[in-house]
């Protein structure tokens, strides 16, 4: 039943992100349910950027601290002008005992203003996770971004998901 609720609140999730790709006008916050992000009791770790968060699996997650970045492709711009750009490292250690496929990774993130989208801008190397499954023992490297409504100093909240789970979380302040 658990798990059921994380997946249902994964995909609205998931929807929410999503419906905002390509609008052309200013956003809104929605007021959809934000307990996958916010509520990161739910997460097998939680902690800060910097921080080492081990999974249920026994792998490590790191998110290095946020950093602002101009996007460099139109594909990274927004409307908005109360939008803050947010990038920072994913280094995953994997300690389970099978490969870890992270093909399906999301990154679900709020502030206290609202949702924040993901960025995948190719100019500026932001692909998403990668697709070949990170075999036992070694360890992946990516990069992240994000376009969060808000000014700098206000707390954001991110949480690492694989297979409609929250894996880690993370809370921290944007920059």
């Amino acid at each position: 039943m658990k798990k059921e609720i994380l997946a249902i609140a994964a995909a609205a999730t998931l929807a929410l992100t999503l419906s905002g790709c390509g609008s052309s006008g200013s956003s809104s916050s929605t007021s959809g349910d934000k307990s996958v992000v916010t509520d990161n009791t739910k997460a097998a770790d939680v902690g800060t950027f910097g921080t080492p968060l081990v999974a249920a699996d026994g792998s490590a997650y790191t998110l290095s601290p946020l950093a602002s970045f101009t996007p460099k492709s139109t594909l990274g711009e927004t409307d908005s002008a109360n939008q803050k750009f947010e990038t920072f490292s994913i280094t995953v250690k994997n300690g389970s005992k099978a490969a870890l496929d992270l093909s399906g990774l999301i990154v679900a993130s709020s502030t206290p203003t609202g949702e924040c989208s993901d960025i995948l801008d190719g100019d500026s190397n932001l692909a998403g996770a990668p697709f070949d499954p990170i075999a036992v023992g070694a360890t992946s490297t990516f990069k992240w971004a994000l376009s969060c409504p808000g000014a700098a100093g206000d707390q954001v909240d991110i949480a690492v998901q694989v297979g409609g789970v929250n894996v880690i979380a993370v809370t921290g302040k944007l920059v």
